[in-house]
This record gives C-alpha cells, sequence and structure tokens, in this order.
C-alpha cells in the first residue's frame, strides 16, 4: 500500500445493449468484485435527464477498496443520504479506497440512419494491478461484445 496512488490505471470499455439500473447496478459489484476488490458502500445512481439536462440514461458510481469501510448503521445512513443529495460527497471517500468504477448507460443513442444503437460505457480506475483478462472477460458475459476498449496510465 505504500505506493498507493503513484499511479492510477484506467480501464474503459464500451458495450451495445440497454440494460435496468438495477442489472447495471448489480454488474457494476460483480465487475468490481472480479477484480478482487470489495465496494465501499452501495452503488450511487444517477437518472438523466437530470434537471431537465443531459440526454436520457444513467451514471451509476461505486467507489471500491481492499478493505470494507468500517461504520456503524447511522453512519452508513447518513453517508448514503448525503452521497444522494450531493454529487461531489464521493469524495470523502478518497483517503478509504484506491479505486472507483463507473458505468454509463445510453439507452436512447441512434445511428445516422435513425436505427436504435443503446450503448453502455464501464471506466474501472485503480491504483493497484488489475487482471485484465478477467476484467474483460467479466464485461463480456456482463453486456455481451465489446466495442470498444482502452488502457490508459496516469
Amino acid at each position: 500500500m505504500g505506493n498507493l496512488g503513484q499511479r492510477l490505471t484506467v480501464y474503459g470499455f464500451a458495450c451495445n445493449g440497454a440494460f435496468s439500473r438495477e442489472y447495471l447496478e448489480r454488474s457494476l459489484t460483480e465487475i468490481v468484485r472480479t477484480c478482487r476488490f470489495r465496494p465501499v458502500g452501495e452503488p450511487l445512481s444517477w437518472g438523466y435527464p437530470l434537471d431537465g439536462r443531459g440526454g436520457v440514461g444513467e451514471t451509476i458510481f461505486l467507489p471500491f477498496g481492499e478493505g470494507q469501510l468500517k461504520l456503524g448503521w447511522l453512519k452508513k445512513l447518513l453517508l448514503r443520504f448525503l452521497m444522494r443529495r450531493f454529487r461531489w460527497t464521493f469524495l470523502l471517500f478518497q483517503p478509504f479506497t484506491e479505486s472507483f468504477a463507473v458505468i454509463d448507460s445510453y439507452p436512447d443513442l441512434k445511428d445516422e440512419q435513425g436505427k436504435p444503437t443503446p450503448k453502455v460505457v464501464i471506466v474501472l480506475a485503480s491504483c493497484l494491478p488489475i487482471d485484465e483478462k478477467m476484467l474483460r472477460i467479466k464485461v463480456r458475459r456482463r453486456f455481451g461484445s465489446i466495442i470498444g476498449q482502452g488502457r490508459m496510465e496516469l
């Protein structure tokens, strides 16, 4: 853990399909566990449009780490309320986690001919090593074929 934060690797995948919020939340948790990390709290999700802005879709965020955050039930309840009320609250987790994962869904996308082409984008960032092959297999199992993928190191 001494080198935590010296290097961050970001993995991204794009897949075709439209999925329910519940399915996306379960999928994100399973993907995180496949990488041998543990979710810290419940996935947070926002449906769009939000305040009249944005397209139609979902954004789901899940901080995770090597160990569970130890909080009593009252603090967990308060923290969950704050995270749902204020988007920036996830920054409070940074001292406790090494990583995060996000799914963006775009169920209303259309191609140039107007044909529906819904898409899901999965982003996973970690300061710790990830088995990239296992990550790809899990994404493919949950969402079907991968239409785009990338990796960058910061």
